[in-house]
């Protein structure tokens, strides 16, 4: 056996043992489930800061909030919500966002969270974790993400949501938004009505 058979030997062998290694990691480690797989365009937004001016005014809206969420409906694409506000306000929210035009039975899904996270890396798993099993639930492809807090951002990066379809809101008081990946920020929906109007219908 020359020289340049040996070497033809010994790369097949190592061909095979590297398909071999990428079989096992396609097994035992498959890609984790992103939220951009499913069928059906989806919109998820935030509410404390987000619908709402800040985490504390509960009965107040954001200037504009109610007509980019029923925008969004209106062209087809489904809508939830995801929120840290414990479970005991589910009631109160939904009177609320049903009272202030936002029909929560449009809505494909409004979750909230089973405790009142304290920590910040506990409300970021917790939005993370339950995007990804809304788009699961309902075979959603997240394409937009409306947030105001650091922990918004995060859980939408985490999951697939790209940066240019992230929209960052100033709560009130502040001068700048809270840092994180998205392509714009703004203290009202006003001017985003007219990109959410040149989106295509689904």
């Amino acid at each position: 056996m020359n020289v340049l058979q040996l070497v033809e030997k010994c790369f097949q062998k190592w061909m095979q043992v590297a398909l071999l290694v990428l079989l096992a990691i396609a097994i035992f480690f498959p890609n984790p489930v992103n939220a951009m797989n499913g069928t059906f365009p989806a919109v998820v937004f935030d509410i404390d800061g987000t619908l709402t001016p800040d985490c504390i005014n509960l009965f107040d809206i954001r200037e504009y909030a109610v007509d980019a969420v029923n925008l969004w409906l209106d062209k087809g694409y489904k809508v939830i919500t995801v929120t840290a506000r414990p479970q005991d306000f589910i009631s109160f929210t939904d009177f609320y966002l049903n009272l202030i035009g936002i029909p929560t039975d449009r809505l494909t899904s409004s979750v909230y969270a089973p405790i009142c996270y304290t920590v910040n890396e506990e409300r970021r798993a917790f939005k993370r974790d339950q995007i990804l099993e809304q788009a699961e639930r309902f075979d959603l492809n997240f394409i937009y993400a409306y947030g105001d807090s650091a922990t918004d951002f995060q859980s939408y990066d985490d999951v697939g949501i790209l940066k240019e379809n992230t929209f960052a809101l100033l709560r009130w008081g502040c001068t700048e938004c809270e840092p994180g990946n998205y392509a714009d920020c703004f203290s009202s929906y006003e001017d985003h009505l007219n990109f959410i109007s040149a989106q295509p219908n689904v």
